[in-house]
Protein backbone atom coordinates (compact mmCIF):
# COMPACT_ATOMS: atom_id res chain seq x y z
CA UNK A 1 0.00 0.00 0.00
CA UNK A 2 1.23 3.61 -0.73
CA UNK A 3 2.90 5.27 1.63
CA UNK A 4 0.75 8.31 1.53
CA UNK A 5 -2.00 6.68 3.06
CA UNK A 6 -3.61 7.47 6.44
CA UNK A 7 -6.94 5.69 6.68
CA UNK A 8 -8.08 2.06 5.54
CA UNK A 9 -11.84 2.23 5.43
CA UNK A 10 -14.13 -0.11 6.23
CA UNK A 11 -14.14 -3.90 4.95
CA UNK A 12 -11.51 -2.47 2.51
CA UNK A 13 -10.22 -6.21 2.18
CA UNK A 14 -12.77 -7.72 3.84
CA UNK A 15 -12.88 -11.49 2.21
CA UNK A 16 -9.80 -10.91 0.66
CA UNK A 17 -9.09 -15.08 0.82
CA UNK A 18 -5.39 -15.06 -0.88
CA UNK A 19 -4.15 -11.92 0.99
CA UNK A 20 -1.47 -13.66 2.91
CA UNK A 21 1.07 -10.50 4.13
CA UNK A 22 0.47 -7.42 4.74
CA UNK A 23 2.74 -4.33 5.44
CA UNK A 24 0.78 -1.14 6.98
CA UNK A 25 2.05 2.11 5.55
CA UNK A 26 4.24 4.06 8.10
CA UNK A 27 2.13 7.07 7.93
CA UNK A 28 -1.01 4.94 8.39
CA UNK A 29 -2.93 6.52 11.50
CA UNK A 30 -6.03 4.11 11.52
CA UNK A 31 -7.61 1.23 10.50
CA UNK A 32 -11.39 0.58 10.40
CA UNK A 33 -14.11 -1.83 11.33
CA UNK A 34 -13.79 -5.52 9.44
CA UNK A 35 -10.80 -3.64 7.14
CA UNK A 36 -9.14 -7.18 6.75
CA UNK A 37 -12.17 -9.27 8.38
CA UNK A 38 -12.05 -12.72 7.02
CA UNK A 39 -8.77 -12.77 5.54
CA UNK A 40 -8.59 -16.68 5.77
CA UNK A 41 -4.96 -17.25 4.83
CA UNK A 42 -3.60 -13.95 6.80
CA UNK A 43 -0.49 -14.57 8.77
CA UNK A 44 1.91 -12.00 8.60
CA UNK A 45 0.61 -7.92 9.49
CA UNK A 46 3.37 -5.51 9.67
CA UNK A 47 2.03 -2.94 11.94
CA UNK A 48 3.44 0.72 10.75
CA UNK A 49 4.88 3.46 13.10
CA UNK A 50 2.21 6.03 12.51
CA UNK A 51 -0.74 3.42 13.70
CA UNK A 52 -2.51 5.00 16.27
CA UNK A 53 -6.24 2.78 16.38
CA UNK A 54 -7.79 -0.49 15.16
CA UNK A 55 -11.46 -0.74 14.66
CA UNK A 56 -14.00 -3.23 15.66
CA UNK A 57 -13.56 -6.10 14.57
CA UNK A 58 -10.87 -5.20 11.95
CA UNK A 59 -9.06 -8.99 11.88
CA UNK A 60 -12.07 -10.92 12.57
CA UNK A 61 -11.89 -14.41 11.10
CA UNK A 62 -8.58 -14.36 10.20
CA UNK A 63 -7.63 -18.11 10.90
CA UNK A 64 -4.12 -18.02 10.16
CA UNK A 65 -3.17 -14.98 11.74
CA UNK A 66 -0.86 -16.49 14.53
CA UNK A 67 0.83 -13.26 16.39
CA UNK A 68 0.26 -9.78 16.21
CA UNK A 69 2.11 -6.32 17.75
CA UNK A 70 0.91 -3.71 19.64
CA UNK A 71 3.38 -0.79 19.98
CA UNK A 72 3.28 2.23 22.43
CA UNK A 73 1.84 4.66 19.31
CA UNK A 74 -1.50 2.28 19.20
CA UNK A 75 -3.36 3.56 21.87
CA UNK A 76 -7.42 2.54 21.29
CA UNK A 77 -8.61 -0.43 19.99
CA UNK A 78 -12.42 -1.14 19.97
CA UNK A 79 -13.96 -4.22 20.31
CA UNK A 80 -12.02 -6.99 19.84
CA UNK A 81 -10.30 -7.20 16.49
CA UNK A 82 -9.02 -10.30 16.73
CA UNK A 83 -12.26 -12.86 17.47
CA UNK A 84 -12.66 -15.51 15.25
CA UNK A 85 -8.60 -15.96 14.65
CA UNK A 86 -8.13 -19.63 16.04
CA UNK A 87 -4.43 -19.71 15.59
CA UNK A 88 -3.67 -17.00 17.65
CA UNK A 89 -1.06 -16.93 20.04
CA UNK A 90 0.34 -14.11 20.98
CA UNK A 91 -0.52 -10.55 21.12
CA UNK A 92 3.03 -8.17 21.85
CA UNK A 93 2.45 -5.29 23.43
CA UNK A 94 5.12 -2.90 24.55
CA UNK A 95 6.84 -2.67 27.34
CA UNK A 96 5.28 0.20 29.53
CA UNK A 97 2.56 0.37 26.95
CA UNK A 98 0.55 3.81 28.19
CA UNK A 99 -3.15 1.56 27.77
CA UNK A 100 -2.67 -2.00 27.26
CA UNK A 101 -1.17 -4.68 28.71
CA UNK A 102 -1.48 -8.53 28.88
CA UNK A 103 -1.91 -10.91 31.49
CA UNK A 104 -2.40 -14.85 31.89
CA UNK A 105 -3.44 -14.75 27.54
CA UNK A 106 -5.65 -12.15 27.88
CA UNK A 107 -5.32 -8.28 26.71
CA UNK A 108 -6.88 -5.74 28.65
CA UNK A 109 -7.39 -2.12 28.93
CA UNK A 110 -5.89 -0.19 31.89
CA UNK A 111 -8.00 2.88 32.17
CA UNK A 112 -11.22 1.32 31.94
CA UNK A 113 -10.19 -2.22 33.85
CA UNK A 114 -11.60 -3.81 30.29
CA UNK A 115 -10.72 -7.05 29.41
CA UNK A 116 -10.79 -6.85 25.31
CA UNK A 117 -9.22 -10.33 24.27
CA UNK A 118 -8.98 -14.01 25.33
CA UNK A 119 -6.12 -15.84 23.64
CA UNK A 120 -7.42 -19.01 22.18
CA UNK A 121 -7.24 -21.96 24.65
CA UNK A 122 -9.35 -25.31 22.62
CA UNK A 123 -8.40 -26.96 26.11
CA UNK A 124 -10.36 -24.47 28.05
CA UNK A 125 -14.01 -25.00 28.61
CA UNK A 126 -14.37 -23.67 32.40
CA UNK A 127 -13.27 -19.97 32.52
CA UNK A 128 -12.35 -17.46 35.43
CA UNK A 129 -12.29 -14.00 34.69
CA UNK A 130 -9.51 -11.90 37.16
CA UNK A 131 -10.37 -10.18 40.12
CA UNK A 132 -11.03 -6.44 39.50
CA UNK A 133 -12.04 -6.60 35.99
CA UNK A 134 -14.97 -4.19 35.41
CA UNK A 135 -15.72 -4.42 31.59
CA UNK A 136 -15.97 -7.63 29.16
CA UNK A 137 -15.22 -5.89 25.72
CA UNK A 138 -17.08 -6.46 22.70
CA UNK A 139 -15.87 -10.00 21.49
CA UNK A 140 -13.70 -10.79 24.09
CA UNK A 141 -14.67 -14.29 24.10
CA UNK A 142 -14.85 -14.92 20.49
CA UNK A 143 -11.82 -17.10 20.45
CA UNK A 144 -13.07 -19.29 22.44
CA UNK A 145 -16.54 -21.10 20.99
CA UNK A 146 -15.75 -24.61 23.29
CA UNK A 147 -15.79 -22.42 26.09
CA UNK A 148 -18.75 -23.85 28.61
CA UNK A 149 -19.11 -21.95 31.67
CA UNK A 150 -17.96 -18.58 32.54
CA UNK A 151 -17.23 -17.16 35.96
CA UNK A 152 -17.34 -13.22 36.53
CA UNK A 153 -15.97 -11.70 39.33
CA UNK A 154 -18.11 -9.17 41.29
CA UNK A 155 -16.15 -6.65 39.90
CA UNK A 156 -17.80 -6.78 36.44
CA UNK A 157 -20.31 -3.82 35.57
CA UNK A 158 -20.63 -4.18 31.85
CA UNK A 159 -21.27 -6.28 29.30
CA UNK A 160 -20.63 -5.10 26.61
CA UNK A 161 -21.99 -5.37 22.77
CA UNK A 162 -21.16 -9.21 21.65
CA UNK A 163 -19.06 -9.68 24.68
CA UNK A 164 -19.96 -13.76 24.90
CA UNK A 165 -21.88 -14.20 21.21
CA UNK A 166 -21.35 -17.12 19.47
CA UNK A 167 -19.61 -18.82 22.40
CA UNK A 168 -21.91 -22.21 21.08
CA UNK A 169 -21.23 -24.51 23.76
CA UNK A 170 -21.79 -21.84 26.44
CA UNK A 171 -24.09 -23.58 28.87
CA UNK A 172 -23.21 -21.46 32.56
CA UNK A 173 -22.72 -18.40 33.22
CA UNK A 174 -23.61 -16.73 36.69
CA UNK A 175 -24.06 -13.07 36.89
CA UNK A 176 -23.22 -11.11 39.93
CA UNK A 177 -24.93 -8.35 41.71
CA UNK A 178 -22.07 -5.86 40.27
CA UNK A 179 -23.49 -6.01 36.48
CA UNK A 180 -26.02 -2.74 35.72
CA UNK A 181 -25.78 -2.82 31.80
CA UNK A 182 -26.12 -5.69 29.43
CA UNK A 183 -25.35 -4.32 25.88
CA UNK A 184 -26.40 -5.57 22.63
CA UNK A 185 -25.59 -8.85 21.69
CA UNK A 186 -23.97 -9.84 24.72
CA UNK A 187 -25.46 -13.65 24.53
CA UNK A 188 -25.95 -13.75 21.19
CA UNK A 189 -26.22 -17.33 18.95
CA UNK A 190 -25.23 -18.86 22.92
CA UNK A 191 -27.10 -21.92 21.70
CA UNK A 192 -26.36 -24.45 24.66
CA UNK A 193 -27.37 -21.50 27.22
CA UNK A 194 -30.10 -22.90 28.95
CA UNK A 195 -31.41 -19.90 31.84
CA UNK A 196 -30.70 -16.96 32.85
CA UNK A 197 -30.81 -15.26 35.79
CA UNK A 198 -30.49 -11.47 35.49
CA UNK A 199 -29.02 -9.87 38.76
CA UNK A 200 -30.65 -6.92 40.66
CA UNK A 201 -29.31 -3.84 39.41
CA UNK A 202 -29.28 -4.67 35.66
CA UNK A 203 -30.62 -1.11 34.36
CA UNK A 204 -31.25 -2.10 30.78
CA UNK A 205 -30.97 -5.20 28.33
CA UNK A 206 -29.72 -3.82 24.99
CA UNK A 207 -30.86 -5.48 21.40
CA UNK A 208 -30.52 -8.90 20.67
CA UNK A 209 -28.84 -9.32 23.90
CA UNK A 210 -29.80 -13.19 24.22
CA UNK A 211 -30.78 -13.36 20.68
CA UNK A 212 -30.63 -17.10 18.85
CA UNK A 213 -29.88 -18.79 22.51
CA UNK A 214 -31.53 -21.60 20.92
CA UNK A 215 -32.15 -23.65 24.10
CA UNK A 216 -32.77 -20.70 26.32
CA UNK A 217 -36.03 -21.89 28.38
CA UNK A 218 -36.13 -19.35 31.30
CA UNK A 219 -35.72 -15.85 32.15
CA UNK A 220 -35.89 -14.20 35.15
CA UNK A 221 -35.82 -10.45 34.82
CA UNK A 222 -35.35 -8.26 38.11
CA UNK A 223 -37.36 -4.83 38.49
CA UNK A 224 -33.98 -2.85 38.65
CA UNK A 225 -34.23 -3.45 34.63
CA UNK A 226 -36.27 -0.61 32.86
CA UNK A 227 -35.81 -1.38 29.29
CA UNK A 228 -36.13 -4.30 27.27
CA UNK A 229 -34.54 -3.44 23.99
CA UNK A 230 -35.27 -4.18 20.43
CA UNK A 231 -35.35 -7.47 19.96
CA UNK A 232 -33.60 -8.61 22.90
CA UNK A 233 -34.34 -12.20 22.94
CA UNK A 234 -35.40 -12.57 19.74
CA UNK A 235 -35.58 -16.55 17.78
CA UNK A 236 -35.23 -18.35 21.72
CA UNK A 237 -37.07 -20.80 20.01
CA UNK A 238 -37.17 -23.17 23.50
CA UNK A 239 -38.43 -20.14 25.51
CA UNK A 240 -41.33 -20.92 27.67
CA UNK A 241 -41.31 -19.16 31.23
CA UNK A 242 -40.85 -15.36 31.33
CA UNK A 243 -40.87 -13.75 34.32
CA UNK A 244 -41.33 -9.83 34.19
CA UNK A 245 -41.17 -7.88 37.65
CA UNK A 246 -42.19 -4.84 38.85
CA UNK A 247 -39.86 -1.52 38.03
CA UNK A 248 -39.92 -2.77 34.23
CA UNK A 249 -41.03 0.37 31.99
CA UNK A 250 -40.45 0.19 28.64
CA UNK A 251 -40.52 -2.83 26.03
CA UNK A 252 -38.98 -2.29 22.54
CA UNK A 253 -40.52 -4.07 19.41
CA UNK A 254 -39.83 -7.03 18.58
CA UNK A 255 -38.57 -8.03 22.18
CA UNK A 256 -39.32 -11.57 22.03
CA UNK A 257 -40.47 -11.94 18.47
CA UNK A 258 -40.17 -15.67 17.43
CA UNK A 259 -40.19 -17.84 20.54
CA UNK A 260 -42.36 -20.24 19.49
CA UNK A 261 -42.32 -21.67 22.59
CA UNK A 262 -43.73 -19.06 24.92
CA UNK A 263 -47.71 -19.39 25.33
CA UNK A 264 -48.41 -17.15 28.24
CA UNK A 265 -46.98 -13.66 29.80
CA UNK A 266 -47.65 -11.56 32.32
CA UNK A 267 -46.87 -8.04 32.08
CA UNK A 268 -46.25 -5.87 35.25
CA UNK A 269 -48.03 -2.66 36.15
CA UNK A 270 -45.21 -0.69 36.17
CA UNK A 271 -44.55 -1.25 32.41
CA UNK A 272 -45.45 2.73 30.44
CA UNK A 273 -45.05 1.65 27.14
CA UNK A 274 -44.33 -0.81 24.45
CA UNK A 275 -43.19 -0.31 20.91
CA UNK A 276 -44.56 -2.22 18.04
CA UNK A 277 -45.58 -5.61 19.03
CA UNK A 278 -42.96 -7.43 20.92
CA UNK A 279 -44.74 -11.12 20.46
CA UNK A 280 -44.53 -11.51 17.00
CA UNK A 281 -44.34 -14.58 15.23
CA UNK A 282 -45.01 -16.15 18.81
CA UNK A 283 -46.99 -18.78 16.85
CA UNK A 284 -48.66 -20.38 20.78
CA UNK A 285 -49.25 -17.23 22.24
CA UNK A 286 -52.20 -17.69 23.64
CA UNK A 287 -52.70 -15.29 26.85
CA UNK A 288 -51.22 -11.59 27.70
CA UNK A 289 -52.08 -10.83 31.10
CA UNK A 290 -51.06 -7.32 32.31
CA UNK A 291 -51.41 -6.79 36.03
CA UNK A 292 -54.21 -4.53 38.06
CA UNK A 293 -53.01 -1.13 38.33
CA UNK A 294 -51.16 -0.83 34.81
CA UNK A 295 -51.86 2.84 33.96
CA UNK A 296 -51.07 2.22 30.19
CA UNK A 297 -52.23 -1.32 29.24
CA UNK A 298 -55.02 -3.13 29.11
CA UNK A 299 -56.09 -6.69 27.61
CA UNK A 300 -59.30 -6.40 25.94
CA UNK A 301 -60.92 -10.31 24.93
CA UNK A 302 -57.63 -11.24 25.11
CA UNK A 303 -55.85 -8.43 22.60
CA UNK A 304 -53.07 -6.51 24.07
CA UNK A 305 -53.84 -2.37 23.92
CA UNK A 306 -52.13 0.95 24.77
CA UNK A 307 -54.79 3.00 26.53
CA UNK A 308 -52.83 6.31 25.36
CA UNK A 309 -53.52 6.99 21.62
CA UNK A 310 -55.73 3.73 21.62
CA UNK A 311 -53.52 1.82 19.89
CA UNK A 312 -54.24 -2.25 19.53
CA UNK A 313 -50.48 -3.55 20.23
CA UNK A 314 -50.42 -7.37 20.55
CA UNK A 315 -53.46 -10.05 19.20
CA UNK A 316 -52.36 -13.42 19.71
CA UNK A 317 -50.80 -15.52 17.40
CA UNK A 318 -52.43 -18.79 18.59
CA UNK A 319 -56.10 -17.27 18.50
CA UNK A 320 -57.91 -19.62 16.32
CA UNK A 321 -61.19 -17.16 15.62
CA UNK A 322 -61.62 -16.41 11.74
CA UNK A 323 -63.20 -12.93 12.53
CA UNK A 324 -62.19 -10.42 15.01
CA UNK A 325 -64.05 -7.02 15.50
CA UNK A 326 -61.38 -4.01 16.64
CA UNK A 327 -62.95 -2.41 19.56
CA UNK A 328 -64.33 0.74 18.61
CA UNK A 329 -62.58 3.63 19.57
CA UNK A 330 -59.59 2.20 18.50
CA UNK A 331 -57.34 4.93 16.53
CA UNK A 332 -53.76 2.69 15.43
CA UNK A 333 -53.05 -0.75 14.92
CA UNK A 334 -49.80 -0.96 16.15
CA UNK A 335 -46.57 -2.30 14.17
CA UNK A 336 -46.49 -5.71 13.53
CA UNK A 337 -49.70 -5.86 15.80
CA UNK A 338 -51.52 -9.21 13.36
CA UNK A 339 -48.08 -10.39 11.96
CA UNK A 340 -48.38 -13.94 10.68
CA UNK A 341 -52.01 -14.30 12.34
CA UNK A 342 -52.92 -16.98 9.84
CA UNK A 343 -56.63 -17.94 11.40
CA UNK A 344 -58.19 -15.04 10.69
CA UNK A 345 -59.96 -14.84 7.69
CA UNK A 346 -61.68 -11.67 8.00
CA UNK A 347 -61.09 -7.98 10.39
CA UNK A 348 -63.53 -5.60 11.06
CA UNK A 349 -62.12 -1.96 11.53
CA UNK A 350 -64.16 0.37 13.02
CA UNK A 351 -64.86 4.28 12.42
CA UNK A 352 -62.30 6.58 13.79
CA UNK A 353 -59.56 4.42 12.67
CA UNK A 354 -56.39 6.32 11.45
CA UNK A 355 -53.52 4.68 11.61
CA UNK A 356 -52.10 1.38 10.31
CA UNK A 357 -48.24 1.17 11.48
CA UNK A 358 -45.79 -0.39 10.02
CA UNK A 359 -46.55 -4.38 9.24
CA UNK A 360 -49.42 -4.21 11.36
CA UNK A 361 -51.18 -6.82 8.97
CA UNK A 362 -48.18 -8.26 7.30
CA UNK A 363 -48.50 -12.04 5.84
CA UNK A 364 -52.15 -12.19 7.27
CA UNK A 365 -54.57 -14.84 5.89
CA UNK A 366 -57.93 -13.14 5.55
CA UNK A 367 -59.21 -12.75 2.10
CA UNK A 368 -60.85 -9.10 2.43
CA UNK A 369 -60.44 -5.94 4.89
CA UNK A 370 -62.25 -2.67 4.54
CA UNK A 371 -60.64 0.05 5.46
CA UNK A 372 -62.86 2.77 7.30
CA UNK A 373 -63.37 6.13 5.30
CA UNK A 374 -61.54 7.76 8.53
CA UNK A 375 -57.89 6.61 8.16
CA UNK A 376 -55.49 8.53 7.28
CA UNK A 377 -51.91 6.80 7.44
CA UNK A 378 -50.80 3.66 5.54
CA UNK A 379 -47.63 2.50 6.95
CA UNK A 380 -44.65 0.62 5.18
CA UNK A 381 -45.71 -2.95 4.64
CA UNK A 382 -49.20 -2.87 6.48
CA UNK A 383 -50.78 -5.32 4.28
CA UNK A 384 -47.55 -7.08 3.07
CA UNK A 385 -48.05 -10.37 1.93
CA UNK A 386 -51.68 -10.98 2.22
CA UNK A 387 -51.89 -13.58 -0.44
CA UNK A 388 -55.67 -14.20 -0.38
CA UNK A 389 -56.45 -10.29 0.08
CA UNK A 390 -57.98 -9.48 -4.20
CA UNK A 391 -59.26 -6.08 -3.44
CA UNK A 392 -58.93 -3.41 -1.34
CA UNK A 393 -60.71 0.19 -1.93
CA UNK A 394 -58.46 2.78 -0.13
CA UNK A 395 -59.91 5.72 1.51
CA UNK A 396 -60.01 9.62 0.43
CA UNK A 397 -58.32 10.68 3.58
CA UNK A 398 -54.88 8.70 2.81
CA UNK A 399 -52.43 10.68 1.47
CA UNK A 400 -49.61 8.42 1.40
CA UNK A 401 -49.12 4.62 0.83
CA UNK A 402 -46.15 3.18 2.60
CA UNK A 403 -42.80 1.48 1.26
CA UNK A 404 -43.99 -2.40 0.20
CA UNK A 405 -47.61 -1.44 1.94
CA UNK A 406 -49.72 -3.84 -0.34
CA UNK A 407 -46.30 -6.08 -1.85
CA UNK A 408 -46.77 -9.52 -2.76
CA UNK A 409 -50.53 -9.60 -1.72
CA UNK A 410 -53.08 -11.28 -4.59
CA UNK A 411 -54.64 -8.27 -5.53
CA UNK A 412 -56.77 -8.03 -8.40
CA UNK A 413 -58.91 -4.71 -7.73
CA UNK A 414 -57.34 -1.19 -6.02
CA UNK A 415 -59.09 1.74 -6.59
CA UNK A 416 -56.61 4.95 -5.14
CA UNK A 417 -58.62 7.94 -3.38
CA UNK A 418 -58.38 11.14 -5.27
CA UNK A 419 -56.31 13.09 -2.88
CA UNK A 420 -53.72 10.23 -2.88
CA UNK A 421 -49.61 12.16 -3.01
CA UNK A 422 -47.09 9.42 -3.10
CA UNK A 423 -46.85 5.52 -3.70
CA UNK A 424 -43.84 4.18 -1.52
CA UNK A 425 -41.13 1.89 -2.84
CA UNK A 426 -42.34 -1.31 -3.74
CA UNK A 427 -45.64 -0.73 -2.92
CA UNK A 428 -47.49 -2.99 -4.70
CA UNK A 429 -44.46 -5.17 -5.65
CA UNK A 430 -45.56 -8.96 -6.82
CA UNK A 431 -49.43 -8.70 -7.63
CA UNK A 432 -49.53 -10.88 -10.81
CA UNK A 433 -53.00 -10.15 -11.02
CA UNK A 434 -53.64 -6.92 -11.12
CA UNK A 435 -54.18 -5.20 -14.24
CA UNK A 436 -55.66 -1.73 -14.26
CA UNK A 437 -54.59 1.12 -11.99
CA UNK A 438 -56.24 4.34 -12.32
CA UNK A 439 -53.55 6.65 -10.99
CA UNK A 440 -54.87 9.87 -9.62
CA UNK A 441 -54.26 13.38 -11.02
CA UNK A 442 -52.50 14.34 -7.63
CA UNK A 443 -49.67 11.77 -7.25
CA UNK A 444 -46.62 13.63 -7.43
CA UNK A 445 -44.09 10.85 -6.11
CA UNK A 446 -43.68 7.10 -6.93
CA UNK A 447 -41.26 5.38 -5.10
CA UNK A 448 -38.19 2.73 -6.63
CA UNK A 449 -40.22 -0.45 -7.91
CA UNK A 450 -43.57 0.88 -6.79
CA UNK A 451 -44.79 -1.93 -9.35
CA UNK A 452 -42.30 -4.38 -10.23
CA UNK A 453 -43.15 -7.97 -11.16
CA UNK A 454 -46.85 -6.86 -12.20
CA UNK A 455 -46.24 -7.92 -14.94
CA UNK A 456 -50.67 -7.51 -16.35
CA UNK A 457 -50.56 -4.03 -15.28
CA UNK A 458 -52.01 -1.46 -17.02
CA UNK A 459 -51.93 2.52 -15.69
CA UNK A 460 -54.47 4.80 -16.36
CA UNK A 461 -52.90 8.35 -16.29
CA UNK A 462 -54.48 11.97 -17.21
CA UNK A 463 -51.65 14.03 -19.61
CA UNK A 464 -49.56 16.23 -18.33
CA UNK A 465 -49.60 14.50 -15.46
CA UNK A 466 -46.45 13.31 -12.99
CA UNK A 467 -47.72 9.32 -13.77
CA UNK A 468 -48.13 9.78 -17.18
CA UNK A 469 -44.54 11.33 -16.93
CA UNK A 470 -43.56 7.99 -14.20
CA UNK A 471 -45.48 6.00 -17.00
CA UNK A 472 -43.14 7.41 -19.76
CA UNK A 473 -40.37 7.28 -18.30
CA UNK A 474 -40.47 3.60 -16.43
CA UNK A 475 -41.90 2.12 -19.77
CA UNK A 476 -44.78 0.89 -18.32
CA UNK A 477 -47.57 0.31 -20.06
CA UNK A 478 -50.57 2.60 -19.73
CA UNK A 479 -53.29 4.52 -21.20
CA UNK A 480 -54.78 8.15 -21.40
CA UNK A 481 -58.06 9.39 -19.49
Amino acid sequence: MPDGVKTIGESAFLGCCSLKTVRLPERLESLAPYTFAYCTLLSDVQVSAGLQRIGDSAFMGCSHLVSFEIPCHLTEIESNPFAGCEKLEKLDVAEKHPVFTMKDGCLYEMRTKCLLCVIPDAECTHYRVAEGVERIGGRAFGNMPQMTTITLPDTVHTLCRNAFSDCNALQNVHLPSSIRLIESGAFSHCGALESIVIPEGVEQIGSMAFSFCDKLSYVMIPGSVKKIDLAAFMLCSSLRHVQLSEGLEEMAERAFCYCRELETITLPASLKHIGGNPFVGCWALEEIWVKEGNAALEVKEGVLFEKEGNRLVCYPCAFEEEVYQVPEGTKTIGADAFHTCGALERVHLPDGLEQLEDSAFYACDFTGVMLPASLKRMGNYALAGCENLTGIVIPEGVEEIGDGALEYCGLELVILPRGLKKIGAIAFRGNEHLENLVLPAGVDEIGKGAFDECPALVLTVEEGTYGAEYARKTGMAYRID
